[in-house]
């Protein structure tokens, strides 16, 4: 059933469901325009240029990159869909770090994003394990050497004594023989 609908603040006037009104929460069309970047009469709202409201941005603008793809600061505007190339000096090892992301996903909103390689979301020389966690990388590589070590050393020990070892101190498994298999305590064999 459609009903007729009066905005309380620009006074326009519209027909739309109860329906769609209720379970879709949409109030005025004309306000929602204003809002979603539209002027009163519905055509769309020319968004600034970086260029013309010299955006704090232009510090990270890749400007060799984006030259060779005609996106320039004078032609891009902040709500851009076009990939424009970034550049971050911010790094704490003194790295470059080059991406390509959306100006509207950098300029819109809270939820503004930075450089991918500072925040962890991309694999660079600055975050990776062996930057972030060197000695946790050493010594994960320091056990893995001890455990391969021993167990080559293990299978040396089986080979001369004829004996079949697990890697847990207190037990071992024997081959007797008939190559019946028995576990025993170490201090009693060999």
């Amino acid at each position: 059933m459609r009903a007729h609908w009066k905005c309380t603040a620009c006074l326009h006037e519209w027909q739309t469901t109860v329906t769609h009104k209720a379970h879709e929460k949409t109030g005025c069309p004309k306000c929602a325009r204003t809002i979603a970047g539209r002027k009163a009469d519905g055509t769309r709202q020319k968004h600034p240029t970086f260029a013309a409201v010299k955006h704090g941005l232009l510090e990270q603008w890749d400007h060799d990159r984006n030259s060779k793809n005609g996106n320039l600061p004078d032609n891009t505007t902040l709500r851009s869909h076009k990939l424009i190339w970034w550049r971050c000096r911010m790094c704490s090892k003194g790295k470059v770090h080059s991406w390509q992301v959306f100006p509207k996903n950098r300029t819109k909103g809270k939820l503004t994003r930075g450089c991918p390689c500072c925040v962890g979301q991309k694999l660079s020389e600055c975050n990776s394990l062996e930057a972030v966690f060197l000695m946790l990388l050493l010594t994960l590589t320091l056990k893995k050497m001890v455990s391969v070590l021993l167990k080559s050393q293990v299978q040396q020990a089986q080979s001369i004594a004829g004996c079949q070892m697990s890697l847990e101190p207190k037990s071992v498994l024997w081959l007797n023989a008939h190559r019946i298999q028995y576990k025993e305590a170490m201090q009693n064999s060999c």
